[in-house]
């Protein structure tokens, strides 16, 4: 890694801080928390029945993991007969309608499993993705 990759990191991290400073939580308690690259990731300690939870066997009882799993079986078809490009747009316009219902993806804390981190998108698409590749076990 050079000289310019390392300011460049640095930037960034000190970037997530300030704006992970910047935010107004609901509550005083939520304690900062960043990857092990510096990313700021944000948690959350309240669930609602809408979001969808990864991180335990538990979690596919979940009102928000149900309706994601009925969706993903609704459209199955089309997405085991469309393209790659076909593909990602599905996964996404899941992904958009999902986060329009009100609907967070969360996976639980590694380090405290009374909190929950909002997954990025990216990661979201590629748990709904899994979804589609694993309805057709």
């Amino acid at each position: 890694m050079d000289v310019s990759e390392i300011r460049r990191k640095t930037k960034q991290m000190f970037r997530n801080i300030r704006h992970a400073r910047s935010i107004k939580d609901q509550s005083t308690s939520n304690p900062l928390s960043f990857d092990r690259t510096g990313a700021f990731i944000d948690t959350v300690d309240h669930v609602n029945p809408d979001d969808i939870l990864f991180g335990t066997p538990e979690c596919k009882n979940h009102q928000g993991n149900i309706v994601l799993r009925n969706i993903v079986k609704d459209l199955a078809s089309q997405y085991d007969g469309g393209t790659r490009t076909g593909k990602i747009q599905l996964t996404e316009r899941i992904l958009q309608e999902s986060k329009e219902r009100g609907s967070r993806f969360l996976k639980q804390s590694t380090t405290d499993h009374d909190r929950w981190e909002m997954l990025s998108d990216d990661v979201a698409r590629s748990k709904i993705s899994k979804l589609f590749r694993n309805i057709r076990r």
